[in-house]
């Protein structure tokens, strides 16, 4: 929600009780209290900060932040300090205060006046002399009001300049000439009036200077309008315009079109012709709240005529281009406003909003300053062949000037060059972004803001069909010329160099602005066609996810990455960054491959003197910052005798520094040079190695540390023991232990911290016995730096201990594999014991060719087979160095019985899962459908559809639905189910959950039965967006019970490809638990949630986060999860102002009868807290009813809630849950071909692919653990350990239970590779 970072601006300085500790003020303060230890500031320089914007991002957890550097309570200019804060924490910024301030101060006093100052700019420009009258405001601005001299009220404030080194005293004078040509921004020197500084605020883009002898005969170009209607003649009341419309770039493009309704809802709620934000028009002209477009043919800045579309806001108006343009005044002006509308409501979408600086009359209370919609003139009479757009700080209203052209005859209106307007809205943009919306910091002569602007215009002009290296000129029509065109830049825009072949070691060649802004739109014109090419086209330019759109974000998002008086390597960063923050990296080779192809590459610097940033003082470079993975670098030696110790007492030893990061370790001791990190001595003596983090070594600087060499090929065990110092800050960036067996090419890390631990050496032992045997075996730190100075880590006292020799040798071959007790659905194995030079610790059971698990002894009983069907075995012996014999002989078996079941294979019963994690397992595909399911993890490739992970473990099978005409629509995707065999049951479960997430029609999902394989019924069916989370579904099967039956998903798409339906977490269970759960609870609520009310709810798949619900209760029993043995709830509250402290109750109707009174009903509460978040814990009671039931969390201001209280403040959510008919593995000693799944803590990494299980388990005190394997036997166990060695298993599924002191038992199951 974008609502939540659009705060108010704050004009408070740090360490002022007015200081509001909001998340991000916290951060931002916490940041500049640890800045100011760093050394290349003094105590004056950071004294006094004013945070003067606060902007959101596209990314809803980011915020920007823009600081102002100030001395004698007065801003320094473009002395900011650009930060992003991610949930909290700062992760970028851009440093661009004065250092040494005292030092620099030059004068401090006024010798002339605010009113000498104006006059000073009114002499400089020749200006009318106005009449100074007015005051100064309580931000210190003087105002003067004169219209007869000036076009805004005339303002002056104090400033300090850094000029020549010195830091002046200034008066900024910001003075709008009467005939709009002009906006003067100039700095007069306080002391002696000297001008030190002049900009110009309008931006005259002189589009016509390169081609003024072009004066073409209109009708040469066939432009003359057609009066027809070309677009739909009826339309319904509404706002209606006759109009070019996106993405036509001009009248070259073809005729004009009736666009009904255009506004976006989402940019413009009211639509264009609202002011108060209520329904209704206010104005029926061409007139709103974003946009008032008028003529303004005597050019005098005015209020000029603006055409009528009555009450039905028809603005239908001719044209006829053979005539002068002021026969078709109208038509002209209709143009202009609908796409100074089209440019506010797409680029809204991407970032240019009320809090980023937009133009809106008014913001909706949606952050910013408003009252600065932009003043449109048409056919303005103050010039020709030019436009112009004048972008005051927001609050005050721009003014774009779009001119006549001489360049043909009739002459040429510019209001139908649609490219021309959307470049002039485009400066206004970035005026606003780079910055933040309170300042105009596109100075100097690298400023790229005529190239985002072309930018701009080529963007909304893209159609179906173009191509990169199409020649796409820029003011064509305005030109005269025809849609092929060379355009007013030096060539065409292109990806083919052949036509445009520009780098950035030609800007100091071009004129500038507009030569220098024609490279920088060359280099976003390539990264967008590069972005086209890898993720295609999308003509949505509000909401479609093509490269396209990817490219706007990235640009909207890295205009606000971007430094004061930036150049092209600023530019280049920002969006960079803007990757990094909207799509975590994915296009970083993209962007910088494309940039690096142009001259803005890895050594590129845009400032090579250190003074003002021109366009002669840049060195290019070719090299992209992504040029694949580095050349493994060798090692310094190798170790083979073991134990191997180093603690740097005299030298470095046999480890090495890397080649290819951006610091290098220091040999230190007696503490680092910076204070409250880092160490005083060694932990093994007084040596270490660190890393300084102070200035410039942060932020996300990368340091390596390379290990020698180990031959492990001897050993059958090893441990690498270290110790490690990390104190600072609470950012202290990361450390990483990394391995690698295949000489350096690849690397995996195996222990990593974060964070502040103490002033203190830490000891740690990394268990490597997956290792042991390996004879190229490399480890490395690898350390990045965090967000500030204070953050030096060090290491010492490296040991690499080694184990005895490794036993190499495999048993020999089981024999005489032979099948009995054949039966419809298990049978017996039986074979010869294999031997062993140490011993024989089990044996793995393979069918089909496929793993079914282990056991210790020569025999194996299989269950969960399918009547009539053949069979293939065999075994293999193992011993506990993970040595395999080879395969026995091969045995087949036919069941007994068959028929029935309609066909479907490999039959399951009661205790049966599915969680997908290894395979498909018993499910099938059809080979009677259009398209099948996929088994994946870890997101599908749609944005926007398809969950993140699985519902439980990583792995779920899901339908993807992209590819008109192939994924979608009307595709059918069939799943089918094992047989499921009930003939023993009397009622059963079938629970599964799904992910539904994406567009409004999202086709549908159906489970069905069927006794015969041939008829089939529907029991269970969904449609529509359900929401970006795992819902949790539990069927009855009672209807069944008795028999056997066959279940399948059936999987029918809808109209989009935004439409990713998944599923996992199958389960059977005997007994009853399905349908909807019991219904008329007690009625609960909260009288008042203004103050304090339940922000999120997190169990198992459920993760809501909602706003204050109506009337204090929120029912989200559509939400459910199914429940395991011991449960975690996570409770977010949230406080609108005091923090005041809060007691919860969660309830559970465990008999599931309709209430909450029963005993152990209430299954968690906390006492009044101030703590966020809140989190408990809660088991299943034995004897709880199976199936769906109602939950209740409830949160009450000083007070533990009961059940069904009606209470003062704070809020009750209810919420399904289901209870599964049972859990655990079980007591089987036999084989099933199914996985059980219960989950309640975690393990981790899962699979495991190398020999250490990580367990973590909250609010209880494990005692010890037994490991199954899927045949239902202990193959392990012992007192528990948080780190458990499965190196000694075979690959497969294993079950593991944990036992603790409170009789708790944790049960789940992970996959050994």
């Amino acid at each position: 929600m974008k609502k939540i970072y659009l705060l108010a601006v704050l004009l408070c300085f740090f360490g002022s009780s007015a200081f509001a500790q909001t998340s991000v003020e916290a951060a931002v303060q916490n940041y500049f209290n640890i800045l100011k230890g760093e050394s290349h500031f003094e105590k004056a320089d950071l004294q006094q900060i004013r945070i003067t914007d606060v902007v959101p991002s596209a990314n809803p957890d980011i915020t920007h932040v823009y600081v102002q550097q100030l001395v004698n309570n007065i801003p320094i200019q473009y002395a900011s300090y650009k930060l992003t804060v991610k949930n909290g924490a700062v992760t970028f910024m851009i440093d661009q205060f004065i250092t040494n301030i005292e030092a620099k101060l030059s004068n401090t006093t006024a010798s002339i006046t605010a009113q000498g100052a104006v006059m000073k700019t009114v002499q400089n420009h020749n200006l009318t002399r106005p009449t100074l009258n007015g005051s100064r405001n309580a931000d210190g601005v003087y105002v003067f009001e004169d219209e007869r001299a000036a076009g805004a009220p005339i303002k002056v404030s104090p400033m300090f300049q850094l000029y020549n080194d010195q830091l002046r005293l200034v008066w900024n004078v910001s003075f709008y000439q009467k005939d709009g040509q002009h906006w003067w921004n100039e700095n007069i020197d306080a002391a002696n009036g000297q001008v030190l500084r002049t900009e110009d605020w309008v931006i005259s883009c002189n589009w016509g200077d390169a081609h003024e002898n072009h004066n073409h005969d209109k009708s040469a170009n066939s432009l003359e309008e057609i009066t027809r209607v070309e677009g739909p003649a009826n339309f319904v009341a509404g706002e209606s315009y006759n109009v070019y419309a996106m993405p036509k770039e001009s009248p070259l493009d073809g005729g004009r079109t009736i666009v009904n309704d255009p506004q976006d809802l989402n940019a413009s709620p009211f639509g264009w012709h609202d002011t108060n934000g209520a329904n209704g028009a206010e104005y029926t002209i061409t007139r709103g709240n974003n946009c008032w477009a008028m003529e303004d043919a005597n050019g005098n800045n005015g209020t000029g005529y603006s055409p009528n579309g009555s009450a039905g806001l028809d603005f239908d108006f001719p044209v006829n281009f053979n005539n002068q343009p002021n026969t078709y005044r109208d038509a002209a002006i209709t143009n202009l406003f609908y796409w100074n509308n089209i440019m506010h409501d797409v680029w809204y979408q991407y970032g240019f909003d009320e809090a980023s600086g937009n133009f809106q009359e008014n913001n909706y209370g949606n952050g910013g300053a408003g009252s600065d919609s932009v003043i449109a003139d048409a056919q303005d009479g103050s010039g020709t062949n030019n436009a112009n757009f004048g972008t005051p700080p927001d609050g005050s209203n721009p003014r774009m000037q779009m001119f006549l052209w001489t360049t043909t005859n009739p002459q040429t209106d510019g209001d139908f060059d649609n490219g021309i307007i959307a470049h002039e809205y485009g400066h206004g943009i970035s005026t606003r972004l780079v910055g933040g919306p309170g300042t105009n910091a596109l100075g100097g002569s690298e400023q790229m803001g005529e190239g985002w602007s072309d930018w701009f215009g080529l963007m909304l002009t893209m159609k179906t069909g173009d191509s990169g290296g199409d020649s796409r000129g820029i003011g064509n029509f305005a030109l005269g010329e025809t849609s092929n065109g060379g355009g007013i830049r030096p060539t065409p825009y292109s990806t083919n160099t052949s036509i445009n072949g520009t780098t950035y070691a030609d800007i100091n060649g071009l004129a500038v602005p507009h030569g220098v802004g024609y490279a920088w739109a060359t280099i976003l014109w390539d990264m967008t066609w590069a972005l086209v090419a890898q993720e295609g086209f999308d003509t949505d330019f509000y909401n479609g996810t093509g490269g396209n759109n990817i490219a706007m974000a990235l640009v909207i998002e890295g205009l606000k990455n971007t430094a004061n008086n930036p150049g092209f390597v600023s530019g280049r960063d920002g969006i960079l960054q803007a990757d990094q923050d909207l799509y975590g990296g994915q296009y970083n080779c993209l962007i910088w491959d494309v940039f690096a192809a142009r001259g803005v590459g890895l050594n590129a610097n845009e400032n090579t003197n250190g003074g003002t940033n021109t366009n002669t003082d840049q060195t290019t470079s070719f090299v992209s910052g992504c040029t694949g993975p580095p050349t493994p670098e060798a090692c310094s030696g190798t170790v083979s005798s073991y134990p191997d110790a180093e603690s740097f007492e005299s030298n470095f030893g046999d480890w090495s520094q890397s080649t290819q990061d951006d610091l290098d370790w220091t040999r230190d001791s007696a503490g680092t040079p910076s204070s409250n990190t880092g160490p005083s001595s060694g932990a093994a003596g007084s040596f270490y190695v660190y890393v300084e983090a102070s200035s410039p070594n942060y932020p996300n600087k990368r340091a390596i540390l390379y290990s020698p060499c180990y031959d492990l090929s001897a050993q059958n065990d090893a441990t690498f023991n270290f110790s490690y110092h990390m104190y600072g800050a609470a950012d202290m960036g990361s450390i990483d232990l990394e391995v690698s067996t295949d000489d350096g090419t690849t690397w995996t890390s195996i222990w990593n911290q974060t964070g502040n631990k103490g002033n203190q050496w830490n000891s740690e032992s990394i268990d490597l016995g997956s290792y042991a045997g390996e004879s190229n075996f490399r480890m490395r730190f690898n350390r990045v730096t965090g967000s500030t100075w204070q953050a030096d880590i060090a290491l010492d006292a490296f040991e690499m201990e080694g184990g005895t020799t490794a036993d190499t040798q495999a048993p020999t071959v089981p024999t005489n594999l032979a099948a009995s007790n054949i039966a419809n659905t298990s049978l017996t194995l039986n074979w010869n014991a294999s031997n062993d030079n140490v011993a024989v610790t089990g044996y793995e059971v393979f069918m089909d060719g496929g793993s079914l698990g282990t056991v210790a002894a020569n025999t194996a009983n299989v269950t969960g087979l399918t009547a009539g069907t053949t069979y293939s075995f065999q075994v293999r012996a193992y011993d506990a160095a993970g040595n395999n014999s080879a395969l026995s002989n091969t045995v087949n078996a036919t069941t007994t019985g068959g028929g029935g079941g309609g066909g479907c294979t490999n039959g399951v019963s009661t205790g049966y899962s599915e969680s997908f994690e290894s395979s498909i397992g018993a499910w099938t595909q059809s080979t009677a459908d259009d398209i099948n399911w996929t088994r994946d993890s870890n997101g599908t490739p749609s944005n926007n559809t398809g969950p993140s992970s699985g519902s439980p473990g990583s792995f779920y099978m899901y339908v993807e639905a992209s590819g008109n005409g192939t994924g979608y629509p009307n595709k059918q995707a069939i799943l089918n189910s094992p047989c499921v065999d009930l003939s023993g049951e009397t009622d059963a479960t079938f629970s599964f959950n799904y992910h539904m997430y994406g567009a409004s029609d999202m086709g549908s999902i159906a489970l069905e039965a069927s006794t015969d394989g041939t008829n089939w019924t529907s029991i269970w069916s969904q449609t529509g967006n359900q929401g970006n989370q795992w819902n949790s579904v539990s069927v009855g099967l009672g209807a069944y019970a008795g028999g056997t039956v066959e279940l399948r998903f059936n999987r029918v798409t809808g109209s989009t490809w935004q439409a990713d339906i998944a599923i996992d977490g199958i389960s059977l269970t005997a007994g009853g638990g399905g349908g909807n759960p019991p219904t008329g609870y007690c009625a609960s609520n909260g009288n008042n949630t203004s103050d304090e009310y339940i922000q999120r709810v997190q169990i198992g798949s459920i993760n809501n986060a909602s706003g204050a619900s109506p009337g204090g209760y929120g029912d989200f029993t559509s939400l459910s999860t199914t429940l395991s043995n011991s449960n975690s709830i996570t409770i977010t509250p949230l406080w609108t102002g005091t923090v005041y402290p809060e007691a919860y109750a969660v309830f559970v109707d465990w008999n599931r009868d309709g209430d909450f009174t029963d005993a152990g009903e209430l299954a968690y509460s906390r006492s009044a807290t101030t703590a966020t978040p809140i989190t408990g814990s809660f088991s299943v009671p034995s004897g709880a009813a199976a199936g769906a039931t109602r939950m209740r969390v409830s949160m009450k201001y000083n007070g533990i809630p009961t059940a069904c209280e009606s209470f003062t403040y704070g809020e009750v959510e209810d919420y399904t849950v289901v209870i599964p008919a049972s859990f655990g593995p079980g007591g089987s000693t036999s084989i099933n071909n199914n996985n059980v799944t219960v989950s309640g803590f975690r393990l981790y990494p899962n699979p495991v692919n190398r020999g250490t299980l990580n367990i973590e388990i909250s609010d209880a005190e494990p005692t010890d653990y037994i490991i199954f394997n899927m045949i239902g036997q202990r193959v392990r166990s012992g007192a528990f350990n948080s780190k458990i060695d499965v190196s000694g298993l075979q690959s497969g599924m294993y079950m593991i239970e944990i036992s603790a002191e409170d009789g708790k038992k944790f049960i789940d199951r992970f996959i050994k590779e």
